[in-house]
Formats: C-alpha cells, sequence, structure tokens
C-alpha cells in the first residue's frame, strides 16, 4: 500500500513540475511580451499564483510534511483565493482599463483580501485537517461557507465580465475574448470531469489529483490570446480538438477491443503470450492512427472550410490566373476581386506602379491621393501590417482606419516596393488568423512577381509604341512640306504617345522675344489665340531661355506652382525645339485628369520627338521661305503679262482668286489647289510671245489673229515645260480653253479628259474677262455674265464647276445675282473630294464694270 502511495506521489510531482513550469512560462512570456501593459502583470500574477496553489496542494498531501498538513492547506486555499481575485481583476481590466472600478468591486476585492488573511492565520475557514495515505481531508471551519460564496461569485463575474465584453468587443478583441472564455469552458468542464465525475464514477479520489492539468487550459488558452500576432480561427481550433478527442477516443476503445477479442479467441485456445497480444493490439492501433487521423482531419476541414475559403485551393486558383494575365490593370483587378471573393471580405484593393505612379484597383471606392501616398509610405517598410496590431492613437492605425484597410502587405522584389494588397475587413467581422497569415505570406512574393511581369511587359509595349510613334513622326513630317502640317502632324503623335491630355507648340517670332501658340491640342482657341510668352516668363519662358527641358509633377516645384495650379494641370512636360544651337520655340505635353504622373521615360521620349521637328520646321521655314520666293516671282510674270494689255491688268489675280475658291468648294485637295493657284496665275503668259497690238486691237480680230491668240496656251505650256517644280502646272494651262463638250483649242479634247483644274480656270477666266471692260466692248454684268455661263454648261464649262462657282458668288454676298440670271435648274454643288474646312474670298467686278481688288 504504501508503495502505491509512493509511486503515485512520484507521478502526481512530475506532472506538477510540468504543469507548474508551463505556467511559470506562461507568466514570463506574457509579463515580457509587455511589462508596461496591467493585463500582463496581472496575469502573470494570476499565472505563477496558480503554480503556487499547485504546489502547496501538493505538499500538503504529503506524509513528509503531515506535521505541517494544516498550515500548507490552509496556505493551499488562501492562494486558491488570491489566484481568483487576480483573475478578476485581470476580467475587469482587459484589454484595457476604461474606467476606474467602482466601489462595490473596491469593497469585494476588500472583503476577499480579508478572507485570505482568515483563512492562512486562523481556524474560522479550515479548522483542522485529518491525514490520511496520500492525502489530506479539510475539516470545515463556520466561515468555509463565507469562502465559497466568495469564490463562486468571484467565478460567475469573470464569466459574465468577459462574455458582456465579448458582445461589444470587436475584431481582435473579439476573438481574444473567444479564446480566453473557450479556456475558462474548457478548465471548468475538465474540473468537473477530474474533480467530480470519474471519482464518483470509479469510487476514487485519486484522479482528481490530475485536475492540475485542467489549469494548463485556463492559463494557455488565456496567454495565447495575449501573445499571439495573429490567432488560429476558433472554429478550426474546436473541431481539431474535437476531431482528435475522437481520435484517441476511438484507438483506445479499438485496442481494448482488440485486446479483449484476442484474450477470448487466442490466449486460452492457443495458450498465447498475454505480452504478445499486447504488443499485436498495440501494432494495429499504430498503423491505423495515421490513416485514421487523415481521415477526421479532410472531415474537419471540409467542414470548416464550408465556411470559410481553403488556402491552398485559392492559391493555386490565384497562381494559375497570375500566370495567364500580363496586363497589370487586369492583373490587380484579378487579385482584388478574388480575394475579396473568396476571403469573403468587404472589400479588398491592388496598389501598384505604373510608370512610377501609384494606381489602384479596388473592388470598393478609392482612397483620397493624400491616403494613397501615406499608404505608400507604410509600404517601403517591407513589412505586412495588420491594423489591430498598431496602437489605436498612432497615425499608421489613423490611416489604415481611413481606408478600411484591416490588412496591408507590401509587394517588393529585390527589396523594391513595386505594390501592395490592401485587405477589407471580413463580411464576419473576425480578425484575420493565423491561416490567413500563412496564406498571404505565401500568396504576396507570387503577387509581386505577377505583377513585375506584367509591368515589364508594359513597358515593353509602351517603348513598341514609342518606336512606332517616332516612324510615323519620322513619316508624317517626310511627307509634309508646309509649316501648319508639320506641327499638327507633330503634335498629333506626341499627345497620342505620352498620353497627354493637351499639349501645344510655341514658336518664336522673328524679333526672338516672344512666343505664339502655333499649333494646339485640348487647348480652347481664345486660349491659343490670345496666349503671349516672353522668353524667360513661366514654364515655356524658362525653358526657351535655358534650353533645358523640363518635367514637372504635382506642383512640386515651387517656381511654376502657381501657374499649374491656375491651369489645372497636374504634371507637364516641357522641351526647347532648338536647331544649330538655336532656340526656335517649345514644346508642350500637360495632363491634367490622369491619375498618372509623366516619368523621365516620358520626357525622353518628348525630348526625341522635339530634336526632330525641330530640324523639321527649319525645313518648313526654309520650303516656305522658297514658296513665297517662287509664287513671288510668278506673281511678276503674271503682272507682266497683264501690263501688255492695260484693259487686262490685274485679270490673273482675280482668276487666281476664283480659280482656288471653285477647287477648295469642289473639295480639292492642298496639293491641287496648289497647282490651280500656279496655273490660274500663270494661265495667260503664253501672250507674252503675242504682238501687243493685236491684243490691243479695239476692233475684230482676222482669222490670222484670232489663230495667234488661241495659240497662247500652247506658247505658255512650252514656256514652262522645262521648269519641273511646274509640271503639275502646266496641263492646266494647256488646257485652259478646251470646252467640255468639245469643239475647244489647243486639242479639242472634251469632258473629263480635260484636267479638273483647267475646267476650274476656264470658268474663272471666262467669267472675269465677261465682266471686265474689253478694247471691244463694255463689261458686262454679274447678272448677264451668271446667265452666260448656265445657258453654256454642258457645252462650254463643266455643269459642276459652274454650279461651284455660283455658290462661291452667293456667298461673296451675289446671291440675288446670280438667282436673276434665268431660273434656278436645281443643280448643286457635286463635290469631288471630301471637303476642306478652309474657304477663300474672292473679288468681283461690279455690274458698272469697276474692277475690284482681289482679296
Amino acid at each position: 500500500m504504501y508503495g502505491s502511495v509512493m509511486l503515485l506521489d512520484v507521478f502526481r510531482l512530475a506532472v506538477l513540475v510540468a504543469v507548474a513550469s508551463a505556467n511559470i512560462g506562461l507568466a514570463l512570456v506574457v509579463y515580457l511580451r509587455n511589462s508596461r501593459n496591467l493585463t500582463n502583470r496581472v496575469f502573470s500574477a494570476a499565472a505563477f499564483v496558480i503554480a503556487c496553489w499547485l504546489a502547496l496542494d501538493f505538499l500538503a498531501d504529503q506524509h513528509a510534511f503531515s506535521s505541517n498538513a494544516l498550515l500548507l492547506r490552509r496556505a493551499n486555499m488562501g492562494s486558491s483565493l488570491t489566484m481568483g481575485a487576480l483573475l478578476l481583476y485581470f476580467a475587469l481590466n482587459f484589454p484595457q482599463r476604461e474606467e476606474r472600478l467602482s466601489a462595490a468591486w473596491h469593497t469585494y476585492f476588500a472583503a476577499g483580501g480579508t478572507l485570505v488573511a482568515i483563512t492562512v492565520l486562523t481556524d474560522l475557514v479550515v479548522s483542522k485537517v485529518r491525514v490520511m495515505a496520500g492525502s489530506t481531508n479539510v475539516v470545515a471551519g463556520p466561515l468555509l461557507p463565507i469562502y465559497a460564496i466568495w469564490a463562486l461569485v468571484g467565478v460567475a463575474s469573470v464569466v459574465f465580465i468577459l462574455s458582456k465584453k465579448y458582445r461589444r468587443a470587436t475584431y481582435r478583441t473579439k476573438a481574444q475574448l473567444k479564446f480566453m472564455l473557450l479556456g475558462v469552458a474548457l478548465f471548468a468542464l475538465s474540473s468537473v470531469l477530474f474533480g467530480l465525475l470519474l471519482p464518483v464514477l470509479t469510487g476514487s479520489y485519486e484522479t482528481g489529483r490530475l485536475n492540475m492539468v485542467s489549469t494548463l487550459l485556463l492559463t494557455g488558452f488565456t496567454a495565447y490570446a495575449m501573445i499571439k500576432h495573429r490567432l488560429m480561427d476558433i472554429r478550426l481550433v474546436v473541431l481539431r480538438g474535437a476531431a482528435y478527442t475522437i481520435l484517441v477516443a476511438t484507438s483506445g476503445a479499438v485496442f481494448v477491443l482488440l485486446m479483449t477479442i484476442m484474450r477470448a479467441s487466442f490466449a486460452d485456445t492457443f495458450d498465447v503470450n498475454s505480452n504478445a497480444l499486447f504488443f499485436i493490439a498495440g501494432l494495429v492501433v499504430i498503423f491505423g492512427f495515421q490513416p485514421l487521423r487523415y481521415l477526421l482531419e479532410r472531415a474537419t476541414d471540409r467542414l470548416f472550410f464550408r465556411r470559410t475559403y481553403d488556402p491552398d485551393s485559392l492559391l493555386a486558383e490565384l497562381s494559375v490566373a497570375m500566370t495567364s494575365t500580363v496586363d497589370l490593370e487586369d492583373l490587380a483587378r484579378l487579385i482584388a476581386e478574388r480575394l475579396s471573393g473568396k476571403m469573403r471580405l468587404t472589400h479588398a484593393a491592388v496598389w501598384y506602379d505604373s510608370e512610377h505612379t501609384p494606381l489602384m484597383v479596388s473592388t470598393a471606392g478609392q482612397p483620397s491621393e493624400w491616403e494613397l501616398k501615406e499608404l505608400r509610405k507604410l509600404c517601403e517598410r517591407r513589412q505586412m501590417i495588420f491594423s489591430d496590431e498598431l496602437a489605436a492613437a498612432s497615425q499608421d492605425a489613423a490611416i489604415l482606419a481611413q481606408t478600411q484597410t484591416r490588412v496591408l502587405i507590401p509587394l517588393d522584389i529585390d527589396r523594391n516596393v513595386i505594390g501592395a494588397l490592401m485587405l477589407g475587413p471580413k463580411q464576419s467581422g473576425e480578425i484575420f488568423t493565423a491561416l490567413d497569415l500563412q496564406f498571404l505570406r505565401i500568396l504576396a512574393p507570387e503577387a509581386a512577381i505577377s505583377l513585375k511581369n506584367a509591368q515589364l511587359f508594359a513597358e515593353k509595349n509602351q517603348r513598341v509604341r514609342e518606336l512606332t510613334a517616332l516612324n510615323q513622326l519620322a513619316f508624317a513630317l517626310g511627307d509634309n512640306i508646309e509649316l501648319d502640317a508639320v506641327l499638327n502632324a507633330a503634335l498629333e503623335q506626341v499627345v497620342s504617345v505620352t498620353k497627354a491630355d493637351s499639349g501645344s507648340i510655341m514658336l518664336l517670332d522673328k524679333d526672338g522675344r516672344t512666343m505664339m501658340i502655333q499649333a494646339a491640342r485640348g487647348i480652347p482657341a481664345d486660349v491659343v489665340a490670345s496666349t503671349r510668352t516672353n522668353v524667360g516668363e513661366g514654364i515655356a519662358g524658362w525653358v526657351a531661355e535655358t534650353k533645358e527641358p523640363l518635367i514637372l509633377v504635382d506642383g512640386m516645384d515651387p517656381r511654376f506652382k502657381k501657374e499649374l495650379k491656375r491651369e489645372d494641370i497636374m504634371s507637364a512636360i516641357t522641351v526647347p525645339l532648338t536647331c544649330k544651337e538655336k532656340v526656335i520655340g517649345v514644346l508642350s505635353v500637360n495632363r491634367k485628369k490622369s491619375a498618372e504622373f509623366f516619368t523621365k521615360e516620358n520626357l525622353n521620349v518628348v525630348t526625341s520627338f522635339a530634336g526632330q521637328l525641330a530640324v523639321t520646321i527649319e525645313n518648313a521655314k526654309l520650303y516656305g521661305d522658297l514658296e513665297n520666293t517662287f509664287m513671288g516671282t510668278i506673281t511678276a510674270l503674271a503682272a507682266a503679262v497683264d501690263a501688255k494689255d492695260p484693259h487686262t491688268f490685274g485679270h490673273s489675280n482675280a482668276v487666281t482668286a476664283y480659280a482656288i475658291a471653285i477647287a477648295e468648294k469642289l473639295g480639292l485637295s492642298e496639293e491641287e489647289v496648289h497647282s490651280v493657284r500656279v496655273a490660274s496665275t500663270l494661265h495667260d503668259i503664253g501672250k507674252i510671245g503675242i504682238d501687243g497690238a493685236i491684243l490691243n486691237k479695239p476692233a475684230a480680230l482676222s482669222k490670222e489673229e484670232r489663230s495667234q491668240i488661241n495659240g497662247h496656251p500652247t506658247i505658255g505650256a512650252n514656256i514652262l515645260a522645262s521648269l519641273d517644280f511646274l509640271q503639275e502646272s502646266v496641263p492646266l494651262i494647256l488646257f485652259h480653253h478646251e470646252y467640255y463638250g468639245g469643239g475647244g483649242y489647243p486639242s479639242g479634247i472634251s469632258g473629263d479628259a480635260i484636267p479638273i483644274g483647267a475646267r476650274i480656270i476656264s470658268v474663272a477666266d471666262s467669267y472675269n474677262a465677261m465682266v471686265s471692260d474689253r478694247p471691244y466692248r463694255k463689261a458686262m454684268s454679274v447678272t448677264g455674265a451668271v446667265e452666260e455661263l448656265k445657258r453654256n454648261a454642258g457645252t462650254q464649262f463643266d455643269p459642276d464647276v459652274v454650279a461651284a462657282f455660283l455658290e462661291v458668288l452667293k456667298d461673296e454676298g451675289h446671291e440675288q445675282e446670280v438667282n436673276l440670271a434665268g431660273q434656278d435648274d436645281g443643280s448643286s454643288v457635286r463635290i469631288l473630294r471630301p471637303t476642306r474646312s478652309r474657304t477663300s474670298r474672292v473679288a468681283v467686278s461690279t455690274g458698272d464694270g469697276e474692277q475690284q481688288k482681289p482679296g
């Protein structure tokens, strides 16, 4: 008997050392976690007192200390009250004291302190003890019921206070209280099991000594809730606990069943040793344990993940989706939507860099620009941040609260943050658990790699677009020699490739000190017309003066902050147009609405554009000067021809003005209009080879003289045939006296065989001749000339050209004369090519023959 008691005491001592060490270890961990926190200090004290309580209980039962058994038992019961008071004080102040304790609680704790002193120092609670083999029984004193009532009120108060706080708590505190309440419940159940049910069922109270193990359930769950960064999902804890309970119970039942069967079937019949049967049954249980554990875990996981998500499945799904998505915005949206939906979040967002500009895709609202900048600063720490781990009054917590972000996960590659995942609260209101933390830690690097690949893909595409645009610009500039066309084509390409909202090209005046807008996109016409910028003034003036390119972002340069704000510009690039080390203007592009800022890459592209553009502008200017010289020369030649006949002075200018207006009315191209301009100016150049006497003869011409006059188109064509740059105009000069119906000169061709330019000059020339004085007649009225054109439309003149010319006359204020010239035949202008938004004003002779200067 004594030997069995000694063996039990050794077993109890081993359990005591393990449990007490665990409690003291938990006390130290919680205390060191945050020694300045009141609840940490109180819990540590409570766990230490629990260890003392267990040690005193053990010592009081030992035969070696039987002489001090009464004192040890009283100290044991006093420490029990102290433990209860500390746990109650912990419950009142967790997670932090909200208000001072009421007088009632002060009275309660004072009563507890008094009871501790009475219990330890007097026989009013424990009058004496009866020492038995391996234990001691307490003989109650008169105040033992008061002791019990105080203790029961304390236990009930702990449960009530924690439950009340749980109902009012949110997020992490709520999860912590779940674990604490679970610990209290398990402590209570195990105490009932070891201290009441098993002793009653077995008839032995020795199992009650194992009740010390149940204290670890209380301190363990509470400490876990206080010190763990991320808590496990309480449902998984319960389900797994139930699964392992079933597993152990099933394994034990299988073992007992096998032993019973084998003893009944084999032991007596075959005289098999019982130790061998024990070994065989043990092997069966051991080998069956793992498959059974796997099946139970699978069953609990299916039950658990039915209400939440399976991290492994979600990770595999996201990996496949991210690998197959290369568009940056689509990738960010995919991650945000999958996380929000599968994790059952209120919202999720992905912040990423696009051309060094922070952008965000969110399943909810967008944060403000300031909030996004602050979030980016937090990401620079390159650490996962949970809002419930931050001090409530900190600025970091305030930023996360404003954006409703519960978890901020920076995405970095090679220590460079390229984006972040921003997760909102769970729809259930629960905290992010250890399972979520493990999942996010695995997901973050995969998401970072996918975003980086998408960024590289986007950058590659941008480089391709830029090179394509440069090539297109080179072609566009090569095809155009007119300055306006060059400027507009270049600006269109620059605005497109940089995704700008507006842009302009400003060129210096001849004085070299003032710049005007020569081409614009996205800028009001009145601003374009009124803008004058001196060199050295404003952004454009500074660039023109310093010859340095400038990139501005969100008003960061104080020199130009007011100008950007006035124009509502978020980001701008302005570069000088330099040719032969001389600034001739500036090129500017702006972003107003776009959230993306211009980058150095954008600046390099615009600078490359500007280099090509400056050279082309200079070439266009040189060509313009050459063309002006050319047009001045041919105008002088035409004037020399007109000077031979005082009656035809100014005739070439008038015909040119009419011809240009008709050509534009018919929608001819700029090149064709140019050919008409040159040909109409020089249409009578052949008269330079006709005797002036014939040209000025006041009487009718003889047949020979008429033949000489009719030869002037051929003479003019022969004069100009050797000039390559006039080859487009020569046929117009040669055939401007051909008749639409045939019978004209010099070739007698008809219809569409006559160049359209020649048909235009024919109408303009004939009309001006009719309304002008001649040596042999007076000028016709406008009405008479119009009647003549209508009458000969289809025979001498192209009907479409006549109709277009009549529209020109109406535009110039001769609608009444046109309408008076016979009944309108209902014909309309047939546009030969798409009409260009360009018109020319012409001047005509009045009915009395007064010549007006063409405009």
